[in-house]
């Protein structure tokens, strides 16, 4: 079969498609100065995980984080925004729920590899720079300027975050670090009530795979229109 200049040309674009599509990247976020709260915001994550890495035998998702810094306090993950993402997927939506830190603060999106055989845990986690949360009415707890974390952020989502907080401000008044059993039930009944139903505090737009078909085919429709 012989082929015409413009078969050639498509076809060397598609070949060229199907290259960039097997190029290793190198992992990186895409996120707004600022993001107001209860406001869906778009952010662009790239784990950067190369398709024949060892890393896929491991994990096939990643968790997407609030991270904060109370006052005089280190940085880490508060709450989950998102419970598991496909780990090719790198457009998603977020929505920061305004009770969960206050107006102005510099806070970080985070990302965590989840384990296979262990969804409940991530391996380690990734840091985006800082971003401002505006509109925020969060209040820090006691427990948090006494540098002790509020639940596990693997197991709130951020719509219960600020439950949870409440309860440690109810049952755990000392700043020892002591744990209160009526406070963890009230924790855990916190996630059960307010996490969202299917494991994601916001939606997936799209995925690269997803955006490569459709480029490709809006351009075979050009070629032949």
């Amino acid at each position: 079969m012989v082929f015409g200049p413009k078969w050639m040309t498509l076809l060397s674009f598609l070949a060229l498609a199907g290259l960039f599509s097997q190029v290793e990247g190198y992992g990186g976020y895409d996120i707004p100065y600022n993001i107001t709260v209860e406001v869906p915001t778009r952010l662009r994550i790239d784990e950067g995980i190369a398709p024949d890495s060892e890393l896929r035998q491991r994990h096939n998702a990643y968790r997407v984080y609030l991270a904060a810094e109370p006052p005089g306090w280190g940085l880490g993950p508060m709450c989950w925004l998102v419970y598991a993402v496909r780990l090719d997927t790198q457009n998603i939506t977020v929505t920061v729920p305004a009770d969960v830190v206050p107006d102005g603060t510099r806070a970080h999106i985070s990302t965590g590899l989840i384990l296979r055989d262990n969804r409940d845990r991530v391996n380690g986690f990734s840091y985006t720079s800082s971003t401002t949360i505006l509109g925020g009415n969060g209040t820090w707890s006691q427990r948090e300027l006494d540098g002790w974390e509020i639940g596990s952020q693997d197991e709130l989502s951020c719509r219960a975050f600020a439950c949870a907080r409440e309860c440690e401000d109810t049952y755990n008044t000392g700043n020892d670090g002591s744990i209160n059993r009526r406070a963890d039930a009230c924790v855990r009944k916190c996630a059960r009530d307010l996490n969202p139903s299917n494991g994601a505090g916001s939606r997936h737009i799209t995925d690269n795979a997803f955006i490569s078909a459709l480029f490709m085919a809006m351009t075979v429709v050009m070629f032949y229109s």
